[in-house]
């Protein structure tokens, strides 16, 4: 395999979420059977330590000895969440420069700890190892929904001659990181003195970061369990969402088109409603939405959740907007305007694959999916 390197961007407004999660969990699975982790970030949330543990499920993460070094520069860090590091396995977690800022009132830095580093490697330099580093910290935030870019590199076994090369500025990593530890103070040992300054910040209770509408979004009670969180904020976040209809049910009687539209559980997000579990048949309420045809206007059309589990939304009455019927045709809805004002308006197109390939072509990213029936539908970004 030899050396690896790969640039990892998360951006939810182009549906790029989860990246930095994904970048450790292969750089993980790249360093083979590593026996040693050695983070360093400036801040930590107890959400984003969850994410971390959560995603690292292989035994190679319980039996690792790990290092954590978390500044609490500025009283961000919340120091649930650090005790929830140090009841890892084979855990420790130390603070940089802690006597220094638990003597300022503001709990203010001479000198700030800005450092993201997650390193997996074994005891000898001969073995497989990996990192990423970048700008992510170890929040919900900068794991799944910031916007974050970081590096991942790998490195196999018996490297090459070049490869060494390259492993040296891992080991000068190393070597700062291994300083940097022997000056800091065990979390243990500042844990009461730390508690009480943060309690006494006048906003202490979340990282800023944390505090964002996507982190919010994405750290909501989700719609199922087949509907993850990721999705929610991608459905949350698309400027258009399409839909491979089939053959729509004649819900209007058998002589008329329908116009009841089944769409995945979950689907509701991107019509602006909430994304928790609620009952069969529930009404999530109504959108604004016109056909895009000349002289349409908006009709008020209702979204609910069905009794077959899924998303329903009722779309406007086919042949008043000039359509003989949805059936067998590609649904494109578009959300007319991110502003609050307008949040609940939508355009409806009936149309053909190549026009979706066509938008997906054009835009900054886009999301295939599938239902459980082999139906398709997609995210346009």
């Amino acid at each position: 395999m030899g050396y690896q390197v790969a640039i990892h961007a998360q951006d939810v407004s182009s549906g790029r979420v989860e990246a930095v999660l994904r970048a450790l969990t292969r750089a993980a699975s790249a360093a083979d059977d590593y026996t040693i982790v050695d983070v360093a970030v400036a801040y930590a949330s107890t959400a984003g330590v969850r994410l971390l543990d959560g995603a690292l499920t292989d035994p190679r993460w319980d039996r690792a000895s790990k290092r954590f070094l978390v500044s609490v520069d500025f009283g961000i860090t919340q120091p649930q969440a650090l005790d929830r590091i140090a009841q890892l396995s084979n855990s420790e977690v130390r603070i940089p420069n802690a006597s220094q800022v638990l003597a300022s009132p503001g709990l203010l830095p001479q000198s700030t700890f800005h450092a993201k580093a997650f390193i997996f490697r074994g005891t000898s330099w001969s073995e497989s190892c990996a990192s990423v580093m970048g700008s992510a910290n170890l929040t919900a935030s900068a794991l799944a929904t910031g916007s974050e870019i970081v590096v991942g590199q790998s490195w196999s076994s018996r490297p090459s001659r070049s490869e060494r090369r390259q492993l040296q500025t891992l080991r000068n990593t190393i070597a700062w990181f291994d300083d940097a530890w022997a000056t800091a103070v065990p979390w243990c040992d500042i844990r009461d003195a730390y508690r009480d300054a943060y309690r006494g910040k006048p906003r202490p209770r979340k990282p800023p970061e944390e505090r964002t509408a996507a982190t919010r979004q994405y750290l909501r009670p989700t719609a199922g369990p087949d509907v993850s969180s990721s999705l929610t904020i991608q459905l949350a976040n698309a400027r258009h969402l399409w839909i491979d209809t089939g053959a729509i049910s004649k819900n209007r009687g058998p002589q008329k088109p329908g116009n009841q539209l089944d769409t995945p559980r979950g689907t509701r997000v991107f019509f602006g409603f909430e994304s928790m579990r609620v009952p069969k048949n529930h009404n999530f309420g109504k959108v604004q939405m016109r056909v895009r045809r000349p002289g349409t206007q908006f009709v008020e059309r209702s979204v609910r959740f069905g009794n077959n589990e899924m998303d329903k939304i009722n779309l406007p009455i086919p042949e008043q907007n000039g359509l003989d019927s949805y059936d067998h045709s590609y649904l494109l809805f578009t959300r007319l305007a991110p502003d609050a004002e307008a949040a609940d308006r939508f355009e409806l197109d009936a149309t053909d694959e190549r026009a979706v390939r066509d938008l997906k072509s054009a835009a900054v990213n886009s999301l295939d999916l599938t239902m459980a029936s082999g139906r398709r539908y997609g995210l346009i970004f």
